[in-house]
């Protein structure tokens, strides 16, 4: 009587296709923490230690906004969520020169009246007080996002020697 090889072998077959799909996405999930950590530490390289940039943010959050990382591991992929971007992309690319406190720019770029108010806008600039519009000279970017980008390679090798070593 001969044994049917396919049906002997579909618990064995079924067991490390069960396998493979957990060893997956274990790898992708401890990848992406991996990766989330590394653009953390480089977030905090590249503000000063607090992930916080100056005077940043809405009204509401009072300069509070920090870089901040996110991830999604479903189906053995990974989603990174760079929050807030214009954060990431102000300390990769850094900004052009503007004017501060001028009002609003046209397409054309030139700059319409404030709304009326009870004075001239008062900032803070330069260790004094200001009154009037502010040319700001622009900032240099600090290739953040390049910076965690060139470490991915390296975090993958890593962790999945570290996977399979565990697996075997």
């Amino acid at each position: 009587m001969g044994s049917n090889i396919r049906a002997d072998l579909a618990p064995v077959t079924d067991l490390a296709d069960d396998l493979a799909g957990k060893l997956l996405d274990d790898l992708v999930g401890d990848i992406s923490y991996a990766i989330k950590l590394q653009a953390l530490h480089i977030g905090e390289a590249v503000t000063g230690g607090d992930r916080r940039l100056s005077r940043f943010g809405t009204k509401n959050s009072k300069g509070k906004t920090k870089l901040g990382v996110n991830y999604k591991v479903a189906g053995g992929r990974s989603v990174i969520d760079m929050k807030p971007a214009a954060l990431w992309v102000m300390t990769t690319e850094g900004s052009r020169p503007h004017v501060i406190g001028a009002g609003r720019r046209t397409k054309k770029g030139r700059y319409t009246k404030r709304a009326k108010r009870a004075g001239p806008p008062v900032l803070f600039y330069g260790g004094r007080w200001v009154t009037g519009p502010v040319r700001h000279p622009g900032s240099r970017g600090r290739a953040s996002l390049k910076r965690v980008y060139a470490q991915i390679p390296r975090i993958v090798a890593e962790k999945t020697e570290d996977i399979l070593k565990d697996a075997l």
